[in-house]
C-alpha cells in the first residue's frame, strides 16, 4: 500500500480554519469575566495544564478554542514558549499553606486525615430530566478545612 499525493491541501487546511471560525463564532459572544467566574475548574485545569497562571488568558484560551479545554491549554503553553523569563522562583516555607486537597493511596493514615477538597470525582455523572441546571442540589455543606496552624 502506498499513499498518493493529494491536491488541494493548502485550500483545505485554510477552509478547515474558516469553518471552525464560523462554527465557535457566537463564543466571542462570551465576556472574559463569564468565562472566569462561570468556567472556575476549567480555567485552573487550563492553567496547570498550560503551566501559565493567567485566569484572563485562560479565558481568552477557552473562547478561542470553543470550549476544547485540551486545545486551550496548549494555547497557554504555546504562550508561555514565547514570554521572557523574569528570574528564579524563591523557595518558600509550605508551613502556612492551607490544604484544600490531601489524597494518599500509599498509606493507610496520613497525619491530619485526607481530605478530598473541591471534586466532582465522586458525583454521579448522569443527566435527571426532572432536575434543572440551576436546581439548588442538597449536600452535606461546606466542609471545615483544617488550620495550617
Amino acid at each position: 500500500m502506498s499513499y498518493v499525493a493529494i491536491k488541494g491541501g493548502a485550500d483545505a487546511i485554510r477552509t478547515s480554519k474558516h469553518v471552525f471560525r464560523d462554527f465557535i463564532a457566537p463564543a466571542k459572544e462570551i465576556s472574559d469575566d463569564a468565562l472566569q467566574k462561570g468556567l472556575v475548574f476549567a480555567c485552573d485545569r487550563i492553567m496547570g495544564e498550560g503551566a501559565l497562571y493567567s485566569e484572563k488568558l485562560a479565558a481568552k484560551a477557552i473562547r478561542r478554542t470553543g470550549g476544547d479545554l485540551l486545545e486551550a491549554a496548549f494555547y497557554l503553553r504555546a504562550h508561555r514558549s514565547t514570554c521572557r523569563r523574569i528570574g528564579d522562583a524563591e523557595q518558600v516555607s509550605c508551613d502556612s499553606m492551607r490544604v484544600l486537597r490531601r489524597i494518599s493511596s500509599a498509606f493507610k493514615d496520613i497525619e491530619g486525615g485526607q481530605i478530598l477538597g473541591p471534586s466532582c470525582d465522586y458525583v454521579i455523572r448522569l443527566f435527571h430530566a426532572h432536575i434543572q441546571d440551576d436546581a439548588e442540589i442538597k449536600t452535606g455543606g461546606r466542609p471545615n478545612f483544617p488550620d495550617p496552624s
